[in-house]
């Protein structure tokens, strides 16, 4: 929680630092990895990040964490295409291609054993999430996490115009704890695995059980262009 206030301050360095710390505590937990790779993505430590992506791809992890590989797959490959540092051939290797996506929303949390669920609803008013998977367009969800600190990807590759509305409902957390809720850390991104990517965050703290909260919009313009706004943290259903 500390660290994505941090980022969202603009003290990169002292973030970096803290989630080099949590690395060396939860090593057993691929989030631990992921985190320090996404806040390494700079031109000047993306090699880094990359050794990081590989490990979470690679890496056994427990069952709980599902999936969580083929995220950071995705993430490493679009971070391939922009670092300086990426001597790897990556021609003929299918699972080593960038994945140009138009939309992409990932959720993640800051508290174990926690289901947080990611809910997007595109201009015709039909809404993915963890038991409507794909919709019309074309837009899939990955597998629903319940049990560990997330992420959750929703991906687009060719959006038609209008706005998608990105919301998240906090169902509850089975980890023992002195204090209620949850920080979550979105991340709405346009033009993902393209060299015109652009992203922005948004950190929200949350309580179990307090129904869908709107977190932010994607707008796609009638001439393709993409934009990105906030929605605050509207409650939209109980």
């Amino acid at each position: 929680m500390v660290a994505y206030r941090l980022q969202e301050a603009g003290l990169q360095e002292t973030a970096i630092a803290l989630l080099r710390k949590l690395r060396e505590l939860a090593p057993d937990e691929p989030q631990s990895f992921r985190d320090l790779a996404l806040a390494l993505r700079a031109p000047a430590t993306c090699a880094e990040a990359l050794a990081l992506l590989d490990h979470v791809v690679d890496a056994p992890w427990s069952p709980r964490f599902a999936d969580i590989g083929v995220i950071a797959l995705a993430e490493r490959n679009d971070l391939r295409t922009r670092c300086p540092a990426a001597t790897i051939t990556t021609a003929g290797d299918l699972l080593a291609q960038p994945l140009p996506v138009g939309l992409r929303a990932v959720l993640r949390w800051d508290l174990d054993d926690t289901d947080i669920d990611l809910h997007v609803t595109d201009p015709n008013g039909e809404e993915v999430y963890y038991s409507h998977r794909l919709s019309y367009q074309g837009g899939t969800i990955s597998r629903d996490f319940t049990a560990g600190y997330g992420p959750e990807e929703f991906i687009l590759r060719n959006p038609k115009p209008g706005i998608y509305e990105v919301a998240v409902n906090y169902y509850g957390s089975r980890l023992a704890k002195l204090t209620r809720g949850a920080t979550l850390n979105l991340s709405l991104q346009t033009g993902f695995g393209t060299a015109g990517a652009h992203e922005q965050t948004v950190n929200l703290r949350l309580l179990e059980q307090t129904g869908k909260i709107v977190v932010g919009r994607f707008i796609v313009h009638a001439d393709g262009t993409l934009g990105l706004t906030h929605a605050g943290s509207g409650k939209t259903s109980p």
